[in-house]
């Protein structure tokens, strides 16, 4: 599958619209040439966001993806709006946010992001397990998270945690644990 590390959403404000198309001008480095490419042809690379089949992410190898394509870009394509819009010379707190989130998603739009999230958690996770084991406790908290030892095993707490990452239903990067006594 073709996925874009520079949307197709952002590309199409520096294109000319041909038909149902866009274009932009390209230059080839390697040819030493300008030429109009189709925005769906550059800017990116096959299965860019795929995920292995063995992560601990989620059972959809396209997650990253559908995650970009259905929440992440509509922020981009919000935030250059606001940014372009000639009439607008104050803006609000919410369109605020927008374009700060626009801009800092665009920033980090990459899998080695995601994934260093994921070992980061996942360290932080298996210290903590290994913590509490050893304190004799019956469980842990993790991001605001209860696992109980005899419903969770290191595994399914993990797991549990990068699905939670990997649908990017939690907004903060860096997270902590608490024993349970």
């Amino acid at each position: 599958m073709n996925q874009h590390y520079v949307p197709r959403v952002y590309l199409r404000n520096f294109a000319t619209k041909v038909g149902k198309e866009f274009f932009i001008d390209v230059f080839d480095k390697t040819e030493n040439r300008y030429f109009k490419a189709n925005i769906k042809k550059v800017c990116s690379e096959t299965d860019f966001y795929t995920l292995s089949k063995d992560t601990s992410i989620a059972k959809d190898v396209l997650a990253i993806e559908k995650v970009y394509g259905e929440h992440i870009e509509p922020m981009y394509s919000r935030a250059y709006k606001i940014l372009t819009d000639d009439t607008l010379f104050k803006i609000n707190h919410m369109q605020r946010i927008e374009v700060i989130l626009g801009v800092l998603y665009f920033r980090m739009r990459n899998p080695k992001i995601l994934k260093n999230a994921l070992t980061h958690h996942e360290t932080n996770i298996i210290n903590l397990y290994k913590e509490s084991k050893e304190k004799g406790v019956k469980g842990l908290t993790y991001d605001g998270e209860d696992f109980s030892f005899r419903e969770y095993s290191l595994e399914q707490i993990i797991n549990s945690h990068a699905i939670k990452i990997g649908r990017w239903s939690n907004s903060r990067w860096y997270c902590t644990g608490q024993l349970q006594f």
